[in-house]
């Protein structure tokens, strides 16, 4: 005698499969998101310590135009680590989902500031980093 699944034992395996699936997925969203965050962060704190060492050795911080000129949407995007940025001594190979750059005001306090549009909805996430208490902020941090 052969043994075989029935139809219902089959369809039973694929509904549970179909629910685990479905459970799953929006945690990897959510988990994705935040290692997308993850890059701002950490390159939110290397861009401040080359700003630091620059201001150590030259007396002064330096501003850093936007780069990318325009924040990525949804999608990585090459960044161009030349001018400014090279003379603090910040380099990076690969793309980026955030748009970077260094303000300085003029009474030398300045700011690293990363604006991304993760999920492509035309609103903006905005992690600063505070260049004097090195302090972190998110303004819409998952967007």
């Amino acid at each position: 005698m052969r043994r075989a699944f029935t139809l219902l034992e089959i369809a039973t395996v694929l509904a549970i499969i179909g629910l685990l699936a479905a459970m799953t997925i929006p945690t990897y969203a959510s988990f994705t998101a935040r290692a997308r965050v993850m890059e701002a962060t950490t390159l939110l704190e290397t861009i401040a310590h080359a700003e630091l060492r620059h201001q150590r050795d030259r007396g002064h911080a330096l501003p850093c135009p936007k780069t990318p000129a325009t924040v990525p949407a949804a999608t990585a995007v090459p960044f161009e680590s030349s001018g400014p940025w090279q003379a603090i001594g910040f380099q990076l190979a690969g793309p980026v989902r955030y748009s970077y750059r260094v303000d300085v005001d003029p009474d030398g306090a300045w700011r690293v500031v990363a604006e991304g549009d993760l999920d492509g909805d035309g609103v903006l996430s905005t992690l600063t980093l505070d260049g004097r208490t090195l302090a972190h902020t998110a303004k819409d941090e998952l967007e």
